[in-house]
Parts: structure tokens; C-alpha cells; sequence
């Protein structure tokens, strides 16, 4: 993990000593794993945040497990009594891994966030928050964290925080089973735009950190969606969610995963959502990071099932690909524009800065074939051939957008992009330069016409209309006075008008 660059692990917590045995959890962590784990953190560049699971299934009788702790049971109402399960959870984890007599060290890889007063707290991460209580609402649910925070630090001393997954599944609760205990149905969720603008108002919420946002689609995106599909819809999910909270003001920790594939677990389950683990989903996650303040950091999600392996690292069935994808994507600050585009399981290049702006506002990624957005990057940013700034091929090099610190991003492509790579772009000696223009229309010298003004001159093309002796489709560049013709066979005429 610190390999690729990653800072803070999420330590599943299970509960107490003594109380984590739990019937559905075959990749859950033990206690003691969890000191080994803060041992190991000691002198690295890593922290650790304990993650408790919003829903735990337990209380069963056949075989005997510990009760069950399901988050919207316990919250809001009662998060100030000392008898409350989650109470008596956070407590311990800040016991044994802050308080700690006999590991004060354990305290400094504990991971700590500021709050929007500037308040450094020890953050716990709370999955599938949602309550089952009845009249809740957007301040009460709102408040319930500020209530629990308060109430442990009364208990101990510690500022706690926490980041939330506000994505829940099983909304509708599930049935006894087995003879476990039921998961009540949610009254309510914090999944509107109302609820992000309360949240954003509070203190001990520090950020927003879906454990797998496409949670709630993925179980509809298959099997009766075409794998493209599925992606298209799972991406523009994730794309709705953040800009929710994006809009409410609240910080938002990116989650992104290798995908989905647990069907070897098909005869103890319905058959699961598989989706991912291939170009397409690794590049359309990383696409959502556009700037703008959307993100404030970013995580990665390895879980995939229950008793599957963790799905990051490099294995005999999918290669080393998500992990080379990390070691890429990882080390890229989220709060800015940046994009890692992979082919074939492998780095392709980099969109980033202006460029990785003006791509995103002309609709970024096509996400599937056919689909809507401008177009995937065929190259990494590059220095332009004469050198006078930067630019990005895209959509399979018909299309570029050229950058320099004077004329800034703009778009060019079609045949007007052909003709300028012919003549050496911005190394043509006549002095054309880079765009100061996106491409527009004209009819100024045909219907249908298009152009881009650059430093140095313009380039105009008319489709059906022939300049001089040159056939139609002829692009005409104009620089210092004179005119070159570029034919639609890529021929080149310097003086031709």
C-alpha cells in the first residue's frame, strides 16, 4: 500500500474483544490483527483509521454469534447513553488505540483531520450511516454525530471526527434468517441535497468517504445491462453523488474501486453484481476527479465479497494492472483537475491542469462506446513541436487541445487539425503559432464553414467549396500575409492564393 503512495488505511473494526463473532464476515479482521496492524504503522508513512461497519449481521443462535450492530439502530436517538453499542465501540477503539498505557506510540498513527473550525480530531469512519428510528430528520440526524462526539469526548477526553458512507444498501431492511437477527428498513437516509446542506453545517463531521458509491446502482446496472452500459450508468452515479455534495459545501473523499466479481459465491447468495476490472471503469473513476473543489482526497476500496481476495493487489487472474493503475492514480493531488488514462491494462498518459479543465467542460470521457462526453486521451500531455506550449491528443487524434501560459487551453480538430499537424503546428516556419481560438463556424467564406484564429494567423476549411485551383475540403492557412492550402490528400501549397 505505501508502494502506491497511499497514507491512511481504513482498519475494519469489528467490535470489542470478546464480541466479534460475526456469522457473514469472512474477510473480518481480529483484535489482535488490529494491534499488529498499528504496530507495523510505527515509523512509516502511514496512519490508521478505524472503520466501523454500519452493518453487521448477528444475534444469531445457529451457530452463536455476537449481537448484531446495525447503525440505524442505534442512531440518532440515545447516542448520549453510555449503553449504547456504538458508544461502547468508538470508546474502546479510542481506549486501546489513543489511551493506550502501554502503547502511547500508537496514538501518532492514529489519523487526525481538521474540522471546519480548524479543530484537529482522531477520525473514525462510519459505513452505511442511515437510522431506522422513527421522526428522523435532517437536524436530528445531523446532530446525532455531534451528540456522539460529545458524549465520548466526556467519557475520555479525545476529540473524536468522523468521515461518513452515506450510501446504504439493503434500504428496505432484510428478514430473520437462519435464526439472526433482522435488519430493520430505513426511515431515513442522508441521500438529498437538504441533508448534504445540514451535514455541511456540523462539526464532527469532517468529510463525506463513500465506501463504494455505486453501491445502490450496481445491484440494477446487472446482468440486464450490456457491460458498457453498466459502467456508463455506475459512473454517472458516482458523478451525481459527489457534485450533491459538492454543492452543500461538504468535503469528499473520492472512493474508487478495482470493480466488482464475487460469482464464485453465487451458491451461497443471489447471483451479485459484476461489473469493472478493466480499463473502461479504471478510467472512467479517474475521470471524476475534474477539480473545482469537488474532492478533498481520495480512497481505494479492496474488498470484493466475502471471502474474496483483496482486489488491488497483483493476482494470476487479472495480472498486475489495478495495482499498476494505483502506483498512477494514487500519488495525483484529487482537489485538481487530473486524469490517468489506461489502454490495454496499461499507462496510455496523463491529462492535467488547463488542459484536464477545458476537456471536462467540453463533456470529458466518453465513458462508452457511442455515448455522450468529447472523447477519450490518445497520447499523455506533450510539449507542442515548437515547443511553445502544451497539448493533448484525443479521441483517437482527431481532436487536440493546445495550451500555453499566454493564449491559454482551446480546442481544435477535424480536418483543420489534420492540416495543422501536416504544416508542423506551432513549428510551422511561417509563424502560426498555437490556437487563441476554440473551432467555430463561419459562413463569412462558405456555409458551413469552420476556422480557428491562432497567434500568428487563422485557418479556415469549407467542406464543398474549392479556393482557386485546390479541391474542395481545402484547409486555408493565412499567416504573415500569405496563404498555404492544404489538400484533402495532405498535399501542401505554400503561396497558393
Amino acid at each position: 500500500m505505501t508502494g502506491v503512495g497511499i497514507n491512511t488505511i481504513a482498519m475494519a473494526y469489528w467490535g470489542p474483544p470478546g464480541t466479534d463473532t460475526w456469522l457473514r464476515a469472512g474477510m473480518m479482521d481480529t483484535p489482535e490483527s488490529h494491534e499488529e496492524l498499528f504496530q507495523a504503522a510505527q515509523g512509516r508513512n502511514v496512519t490508521i483509521m478505524p472503520s466501523i461497519e454500519g452493518w453487521v449481521v448477528g444475534g444469531c443462535t445457529a451457530p452463536p454469534v455476537s449481537p448484531s450492530l446495525h447503525f440505524r439502530d442505534w442512531f440518532p436517538y440515545g447516542a448520549g447513553q453510555s449503553s449504547n453499542r456504538l458508544v461502547i465501540w468508538i470508546e474502546d477503539i479510542v481506549n486501546r488505540f489513543i489511551k493506550n498505557p502501554a502503547h502511547p506510540e500508537w496514538s501518532n498513527s492514529f489519523t487526525k483531520m481538521y474540522d471546519r473550525f480548524g479543530t484537529a480530531r482522531y477520525m473514525i469512519y462510519l459505513t452505511h450511516v442511515a437510522s431506522a428510528q422513527p421522526g428522523v430528520d435532517h437536524a436530528a440526524f445531523s446532530q446525532g454525530f455531534d451528540i456522539l462526539a460529545d458524549k465520548v469526548w466526556q467519557d475520555t477526553g479525545i476529540p473524536i471526527g468522523f468521515t461518513i458512507d452515506t450510501e446504504v444498501p439493503f434500504p428496505d431492511g432484510l428478514p430473520s434468517e437462519g435464526g439472526c437477527e433482522a435488519l430493520p428498513p430505513v426511515t431515513y437516509r442522508a441521500n438529498t441535497l437538504a441533508a448534504a446542506q445540514t451535514l455541511a453545517q456540523n462539526w464532527s463531521v469532517v468529510a463525506v468517504q463513500p465506501f463504494r458509491s455505486e453501491i445502490d446502482i450496481a445491484p440494477n446496472a446487472t446482468p440486464q445491462y450490456p457491460q458498457a452500459e453498466r459502467t456508463l450508468r455506475m459512473f454517472t452515479y458516482k458523478r451525481d453523488v459527489i457534485e450533491r455534495w459538492a454543492t452543500a459545501g461538504m468535503p469528499y473523499i473520492l472512493d474508487m474501486t478495482a470493480g466488482y466479481d464475487a460469482h464464485r459465491l453465487e451458491e451461497f447468495y443471489p447471483p451479485p453484481p459484476v461489473y469493472g476490472n478493466n480499463d473502461e471503469w479504471r478510467n472512467a473513476q479517474s475521470s471524476l476527479r475534474r477539480g473545482g473543489g469537488r474532492l478533498t482526497g481520495m480512497m481505494f476500496t479492496a474488498w470484493n465479497g466475502f471471502g474474496e481476495g483483496w482486489a488491488g493487489m497483483p493476482t494470476t487472474q487479472n495480472g498486475s494492472a489495478m495495482y499498476s493503475w494505483l502506483s498512477y492514480v494514487v500519488p495525483q493531488d484529487p482537489r485538481y483537475c487530473n486524469h490517468v488514462q489506461f489502454k490495454n491494462n496499461a499507462f496510455l498518459g496523463y491529462v492535467y491542469g488547463a488542459i484536464c479543465e477545458k476537456w471536462q467542460g467540453l463533456g470529458g470521457l466518453r465513458v462508452s462506446t457511442g455515448g455522450p462526453g468529447f472523447g477519450d486521451p490518445s497520447s499523455t500531455e506533450l510539449n507542442t513541436p515548437g515547443f511553445r506550449g502544451r497539448y493533448v491528443h484525443f479521441d483517437n487524434n482527431t481532436k487536440a487541445i493546445t495550451w500555453s501560459s499566454s493564449v491559454g487551453a482551446h480546442l481544435i480538430y477535424g480536418e483543420i487539425y489534420k492540416a495543422y499537424k501536416l504544416i508542423g503546428m506551432d513549428s510551422h516556419p511561417g509563424g502560426l503559432g498555437l490556437p487563441k481560438t476554440d473551432q467555430k463556424e463561419t459562413t463569412f467564406w462558405c456555409p458551413q464553414g469552420k476556422y480557428n484564429e491562432f497567434e500568428g494567423g487563422y485557418m479556415d476549411f469549407c467542406p464543398n467549396v474549392q479556393w482557386a485551383n485546390h479541391p474542395a475540403g481545402t484547409v486555408l492557412v493565412y499567416h504573415f500575409n500569405q496563404y498555404t492550402c492544404v489538400r484533402p490528400n495532405g498535399a501542401i501549397y505554400d503561396h497558393c492564393i
